[in-house]
């Protein structure tokens, strides 16, 4: 291949050698020169005749071009004949090295095409006697049985959710069923019995009648809240059941939330001579004066507009 396209490019530069030595032995000839340029006038009337309206007769022309065409012709072979046969001979050379390419290219190209052919017929062989092996061992469709112990580096992908209680699961179906029986985050609600056999942990106090309520709010009633030094102050008493507080000059003492009917609980004062009064609905049997030093008073709930006090 590489042979011929080498023949073929030299073949070529020597055409181009011929053609430059043929248009420089025709150029040096004034007579050709003479010809060629009158055959040019000729062209140029023949075709103003037949541009006018209507054309002109260009018999007498077109004899005289033909006559000139066949001088030049004449004159040309006489000029450079044996070069002119040169170049036909290396153009009819060249065309047959060209399609010699042509015919070399196709049939490496239907090589490939055979080499290819085989290599895909031995690869679809190879494919189907490792296919035969490995459906000895696992095979990919249908069932298996495994015999023996086998260790998995990565995890088992399982696709499906389980049907069988021998079937293996996934980590989702795990995780929703494990939600559907007790939800860690959000409320659940437990029909039947259920026994604990350690004691429930309960990080908050209750606040509604129905929640279960913990060891220390229990022994505390709701608890003890120490609202430190203050000044006037209304009291949430949902906040616990007993207050404890220091009063500043001029302190008076309401409520701001009074936790429900049936609450009780106590409020021990320090400086309580600070305190100028108690203010609805915070309300004693017989009113109280004289207050000094520390002091605790009892309260009930009686409705949100009547919490009874009794000092102690």
């Amino acid at each position: 291949m590489a042979n011929i396209e080498q023949g073929i490019k030299d073949k070529e530069q020597e055409l181009e050698e011929i053609k430059k030595q043929i248009e420089e032995a025709l150029n040096n000839n004034d007579e050709l020169k003479q010809k060629n340029e009158e055959l040019k006038e000729i062209k140029n009337q023949i075709d103003e005749a037949l541009s006018q309206e209507p054309p002109a007769d260009t018999s007498e022309l077109e004899e005289r071009k033909e006559e000139l065409e066949n001088q030049i012709a004449e004159l040309e072979q006489e000029i450079a004949g044996e070069l002119i046969n040169k170049k036909e001979e290396i153009e009819k050379e060249l065309e047959e090295a060209n399609q010699n390419l042509e015919d070399k290219n196709n049939e490496l190209e239907q090589n490939e095409k055979d080499k290819k052919l085989i290599t895909q017929k031995v690869l679809d062989i190879t494919i189907k006697t490792l296919e035969a092996l490995i459906d000895t061992k696992v095979s990919l469709n249908g069932d298996e049985e495994i015999n023996g112990n086998k260790t998995f580096a990565n995890p088992i992908l399982v696709k499906v959710d389980p049907t069988n209680d021998n079937h293996l699961t996934n980590k989702i179906y795990v995780d929703t069923t494990l939600n559907t029986k007790a939800n860690l985050n959000g409320d659940n609600i437990f029909n039947g019995t259920n026994t604990f056999n350690q004691a429930l942990t309960s990080p908050t106090n209750p606040t509604n009648d129905n929640h279960l309520t913990r060891k220390w709010y229990v022994d505390y009633g709701g608890g003890i809240k120490n609202l430190g030094t203050t000044g006037s102050i209304n009291l949430d008493l949902r906040q616990a059941q007993h207050f404890i507080l220091t009063a500043n000059a001029g302190t008076s003492i309401g409520i701001a939330n009074f936790g429900g009917v049936g609450k009780s609980g106590t409020i021990t004062i320090n400086n309580c001579q600070n305190v100028v009064a108690f203010n609805a609905p915070f309300k004693f049997r017989i009113a109280q004066s004289g207050f000094s030093g520390t002091e605790t008073f009892a309260y009930f709930c009686i409705a949100s507009n009547n919490v009874r006090l009794v000092r102690t």
